[in-house]
């Protein structure tokens, strides 16, 4: 897997890594230059849509209203639709007897809905389509060491005995093959190296899954984004080894206290005698 840097429309740099199975189209996202607690939850989001010529760019919101937006040199800048919860940002292709697909799941904030995001998970949205089962919830992520489950479907149906490519930013490659309700389950990867105590203080990793699939002399291609975040515990542990570590350190002391004044009483009973 080779690693590269490509410029993008707005002043930033994009990392971006390459699928060996080929110029797969997928999402990634454009970092925003404002971070911490204090950014601005309904500004616009910013994408770059790789390998994507050609392509039409649509998004699902979560009462599945479609909205078609527009690429420009490759990118997206993407409001908020005022609409809480998860949107389903979709980029297809159809030439050349190849059908392509691009999906990545982000939750916007804005006015309740009363929808679900399975609601939009169920939606069709691709011929080969690969559905999270379930989406993590509003204040949750993929996390590291986390056992998480997606659904792959063809033409709706449950594509059984079917391999998944799954590739992260982090030079992480695995596969896994569909059971027969066309469900894999799999390990979000723990391949940080930097580590910082607190979620928010390292970086997410983005992982990518591409399936592919062939009938009827059509070649079908499907790439699912994410973002994922380092095991909470790598820091936790840290932290309860040092709480019991000065935990031992005080009760040591403790009883060193005690054990010295029991020798002085000691000592003054005995004088007393």
């Amino acid at each position: 897997m080779t690693m590269r840097f490509k410029a993008g429309l707005l002043p930033v740099l994009v990392l971006a890594w390459v699928a060996p199975a080929g110029a797969a189209m997928f999402w990634q996202p454009i970092p925003s230059q404002h971070s911490g607690m204090h950014h601005d939850r309904m500004a616009a989001k910013h994408f770059v849509l790789h390998n994507g010529d050609g392509a039409g760019v649509r998004v699902l919101h979560p009462d599945l209203q479609e909205q078609v937006l527009e690429l420009k040199h490759g990118q997206l800048s993407f409001k908020a639709t005022g609409k809480n919860n998860y949107h389903a940002l979709i980029a297809s292709r159809d030439q050349n007897h190849v059908h392509e697909t691009a999906i990545r799941y982000l939750f916007l904030h804005g006015k309740p809905t009363g929808h679900s995001p399975s609601e939009l998970t169920a939606a069709s949205k691709a011929v080969l389509d690969i559905v999270p089962s379930p989406l993590p919830r509003e204040h949750w992520h993929y996390q590291g060491n986390q056992q998480v489950r997606f659904q792959i479907l063809f033409q709706g149906k449950p594509l059984a005995g079917h391999a998944v490519s799954i590739h992260t930013s982090h030079e992480t490659d695995m596969q896994a093959t569909t059971d027969a309700q066309g469900m894999i389950q799999v390990t979000v990867p723990d391949d940080f190296t930097a580590i910082k105590p607190g979620r928010m203080h390292t970086p997410p990793a983005e992982w990518q899954f591409m399936v592919q699939h062939m009938q009827n002399g059509e070649q079908y291609r499907t790439t699912l984004t994410a973002p994922y975040y380092v095991d909470a515990n790598h820091w936790q542990l840290l932290s309860w080894g040092g709480l019991t570590a000065a935990g031992g350190m005080l009760l040591g002391i403790i009883m060193l206290v005690r054990r010295q004044s029991r020798k002085k009483s000691s000592g003054i009973k005995k004088g007393r005698r």
